[in-house]
């Protein structure tokens, strides 16, 4: 973990429980393995060593933290594929990867004069994805250095093993290029990353919301609005919690969900117990108790699984 990690969940160097931080990682599949007396024993693990003991007992298999993870990714992907009626659904799931893989790009790139490559930071990208990110590099170097470059930008089959919904091999589309665009003279004035993750960060949301509407389809576009929902609340904890100031918060927010942007705004003015009697008075009564505990030191992992819970 990180310095700044360690940070940004307010938890110590070397305490005991510090592996707390795996729990949002986890968070979309340890229904299916941990009970509540399971994550007890993983709150109480001091390392590394005891924390992956603990993975493998309960069947996710691999010699680090990495690759248990990512195998249970597949493991679960593996399921979605046999179960999917029409993989047109993946494509909204795999743009959030998209999104991802393009916050990492620009921050790594944006962060050097010199041309990084992929093999530098191949373990901090997602897959399986519908953009390669060897276009979405190609793209933020061309959007860095102006230049005219008209040439169609293809990719080789073995650029993208795990690029499955990458049509006959597609360029970058033009709202992802509009977005990099954006995000770079952002950075150009304000030398800001954090308003290179928001810029993005809306980017995606509205592409993978236009997905989501053109599946036709009225329980997935409803569950994802919940989903965007539950994102602005737990900014709106973490903002409280960490007196970011308003302005940042509310160009934060995201767009499209069941909550109009207006009264999140509204929200962040509140104190803790009127913010609590507003959240039971918009069926988020299950969360009303974060408005005086998230900051709490366990509490953002709960939360994280309080959500998990209710989406599922």
């Amino acid at each position: 973990m990180t310095k700044f990690q360690h940070r940004q969940f307010k938890l110590d160097e070397h305490p005991s429980g510090s592996w707390l931080y795996a729990y949002g990682l986890l968070a979309n599949r340890e229904l299916k393995f941990f009970s509540d007396a399971n994550w007890q024993q993983l709150f109480q693990t001091s390392s590394k060593e005891a924390f992956l003991n603990q993975l493998r007992d309960k069947n996710y298999p691999g010699d680090t933290l990495e690759d248990a993870l990512n195998q249970s990714e597949l493991d679960d992907l593996e399921f979605i594929y046999s179960a999917i009626p029409d993989l047109t659904y993946l494509n909204p799931i795999f743009l959030e990867k998209d999104g991802h893989n393009l916050k990492t790009l620009l921050r790594v790139q944006l962060s050097t004069k010199e041309n990084i490559s992929l093999d530098q930071v191949e373990n901090l990208l997602l897959s399986p994805y519908s953009i390669s990110p060897k276009n979405i590099l190609i793209q933020i170097r061309k959007s860095i250095n102006k230049e005219e470059d008209k040439q169609e930008i293809f990719l080789k089959p073995d650029d993208e093993p795990l690029g499955l919904l990458q049509k006959n091999h597609d360029p970058v589309p033009i709202w992802m290029k509009k977005a990099i665009d954006l995000a770079i003279k952002d950075f150009s004035n304000h030398y800001s990353v954090a308003r290179v993750d928001q810029i993005v960060e809306k980017a995606i949301n509205k592409a993978v919301f236009k997905e989501y509407k053109s599946l036709d389809s009225e329980w997935f576009t409803e569950l994802y609005q919940m989903q965007i929902d539950f994102k602005n609340l737990e900014l709106l904890f973490r903002s409280r919690t960490l007196n970011i100031d308003k302005d940042y918060f509310e160009h934060s927010l995201l767009d499209y969900g069941k909550i109009d942007i207006s009264d999140w705004i509204k929200y962040f003015e509140l104190s803790n117990e009127e913010l609590a009697t507003q959240l039971s008075e918009i069926n988020l009564e299950k969360f009303a108790h974060f408005a005086h505990e998230y900051e709490q030191l366990g509490e953002a992992s709960v939360f994280t699984k309080n959500v998990d819970t209710v989406l599922i």
